[in-house]
């Protein structure tokens, strides 16, 4: 990541938290209700910050793939948009999933790498 990256990806975060802050208090001084907003929509944030990761890499991530896909599943189940869904039920089985990913990642490559050596 070049510093050109990291000050824009700290001034968006600087923003952010102070956009929040803000917010926040003017809801504690019932100004604006923006904490039933927030309740329903926080994991928009999750969202956004996969956007602007993914848009900032020249080349494709997963990290920020995954923070746009968790952020769609909590903001779907938020809303209610998945009538199936019962995260109280789901989020052990997408810590599984997750788990077993890492770890075939972790064995796959170190088998490669071992069958590549034996073949040198």
């Amino acid at each position: 990541m070049t510093d050109a990256q990291r000050n824009t990806g700290s001034l968006w975060a600087g923003l952010m938290m102070i956009a929040l802050g803000v917010l926040f208090l003017l809801d504690r001084f019932h100004v604006v209700q923006f904490w039933r907003t927030f309740e329903d929509y926080w994991p928009t944030l999750l969202i956004f910050l996969g956007v602007v990761q993914l848009l900032s890499y020249r080349r494709w991530r997963i990290g920020p793939m995954v923070l746009i896909i968790v952020g769609v599943i909590l903001l779907g189940d938020s809303l209610d948009f998945f009538r199936w869904w019962n995260m109280g039920t789901m989020w052990p089985v997408i810590l599984i999933v997750v788990g077993a990913g890492i770890l075939l990642k972790r064995f796959g490559r170190d088998s490669w790498h071992r069958g590549a050596e034996a073949k040198s």
